[in-house]
């Protein structure tokens, strides 16, 4: 199963035909430099930096990858998985860009494990696209799962224990306190992670979701909360991930051996797996139907067009009839906490840097890189220069999305519309992500075969 954090190809905006190499509070005071792009974690959140971990990666993305991926060789020690999860969520890199580079470099066949991997983030959103009332329903329940653990007096030091790394399994706490400190984990990690909180120390899968995606780098809503379901037998129904004494040792041991510690407490993980109750209503599951975006926009002569970038559809290029740009700011991950200062940092610094680049490289354009725009200023942008419409890339399920939600409403009523672009890379996975991922597993070739990534 692809990372428990799991493109944005537009058509026009392709970024093939034109590739160029905090706290809360400071996202309302965002008065930085935006030609200062510093390393957050381990982290440089800028395109540049994307594609130069695509490359460093491309030549061990078959046997490498294949052999070791499931290795865990300690904190900061990731050489053998591609880490290019953070760029791929933020969006400074699709995931149609290193599925092409790879394939340049391996056939389908050798690298078809890490292609099946990269085929993982879009299932996830593809699968709750088909369920849009999942988000809302998860984000409710937070609040109230929350609220019980709190007010429960064998569950609340558990939690906080598990939260602050201070429990009595070593490795555990070796991972949340490189989660904290580096905005990242080993997917292997990720996995034994969550069987741990789940089925260790029983604590509910949506507040250790919510705890992965105020602290990761990569947080995507759809992989991390799917992901979290899939390992709680959940997904799946019946089918749970349970970590074992037995399989740490084998694929942690580099991490063990870093720690000093050894397995100290892993003896106490469970031995067997609870049957986790389902805690969502089931109006979250109901099923609709996918609305495919337009890829393609014309425009009209006298017609005025603005850009809005946001997470996750960083490295798409404007086309030649935008004439402003903005970046939307931040919104909230999470309604228990606040998210941490590297993930707002980085997301930040991944969007500002995006204008930047784009100001660079097209002079025509008028870019507000200065700040990053709340909800409200990019009414008042768009007003102040008398823009007809303003383009985005579609943003799937999650905060983005139910922001653009209210955006398209605010601007609505100025007569100015939003326009979503499409992806045509996830629109062909997301229609076959209904059902479980072996469905979408059997059609990867003639996938890449219709998007021409890969030869018939």
């Amino acid at each position: 199963m692809q990372s428990l954090s799991r493109d944005m190809n537009m058509g026009i905006l392709d970024p093939q035909e034109k590739m160029s190499p905090g706290s809360q509070g400071d996202l309302f005071q965002d008065t930085s430099n935006a030609s200062e792009v510093k390393r957050i974690g381990g982290f440089v959140a800028s395109r540049e930096a994307a594609l130069r971990g695509l490359e460093s990666f491309l030549s061990g993305a078959a046997d490498d990858y294949r052999k070791k991926r499931n290795v865990d060789f300690g904190s900061n020690k990731h050489a053998f998985v591609s880490q290019l999860s953070p760029y791929i969520s933020s969006g400074l890199i699709s995931e149609k860009e290193i599925i092409i580079q790879v394939l340049e470099r391996h056939s389908l066949d050798k690298a078809y494990k890490f292609i099946q991997e990269v085929f993982w983030r879009s299932y996830w959103k593809g699968w709750l696209e088909h369920r849009p009332n999942l988000w809302q329903c998860y984000w409710e329940l937070l609040t109230s799962s929350f609220d019980s653990v709190m007010a429960n007096p064998v569950a609340e030091p558990i939690y906080l224990k598990a939260c602050e790394g201070q429990t009595d399994i070593a490795v555990f706490n070796s991972w949340i306190k490189e989660l904290k400190e580096t905005g990242y984990l080993h997917n292997h990690a990720r996995m034994w992670f969550a069987s741990i909180w789940i089925f260790t120390f029983k604590l509910p899968w949506e507040l250790g979701a919510d705890l992965f995606y105020r602290y990761l780098l990569d947080g995507d809503p759809a992989t991390n909360t799917l992901s979290w379901r899939w390992v709680a037998g959940l997904h799946t129904r019946g089918k749970i991930y349970l970590a074992t004494k037995q399989n740490i040792a084998k694929f942690a041991k580099g991490r063990l051996l870093d720690m000093g510690v050894g397995d100290r407490g892993l003896e106490n993980l469970s031995q067997g797996a609870l049957t986790i109750q389902e805690n969502l209503p089931s109006s979250a599951f109901k099923l609709a139907a996918v609305q495919e975006k337009r890829a393609n926009y014309q425009c009209e002569p006298d017609e005025r067009r603005g850009f809005l970038f946001t997470e996750g559809g960083l490295s798409t290029i404007p086309p030649d009839f935008i004439t402003n740009a903005a970046g939307l700011r931040l919104e909230g991950r999470s309604p228990i906490e606040s998210s941490s200062d590297l993930v707002n940092s980085f997301l930040r610094q991944a969007i500002r840097s995006t204008l930047s680049r784009i100001a660079t490289e097209d002079k025509r354009l008028l870019v507000e890189d200065r700040r990053l725009l709340s909800i409200r200023e990019v009414v008042e942008w768009a007003k102040k220069h008398q823009l007809n419409s303003v383009l985005v890339a579609y943003a799937p399920q999650g905060p983005c999305h139910e922001a653009l939600k209210v955006l398209k409403g605010e601007l609505g009523f100025h007569d100015i519309e939003l326009k979503e672009v499409g992806s045509a890379y996830d629109q062909s996975i997301w229609r076959h992500s209904r059902r479980g991922f072996f469905h979408l597993n059997n059609k990867i070739p003639e996938i890449l075969q219709s998007l021409d990534l890969v030869r018939p």
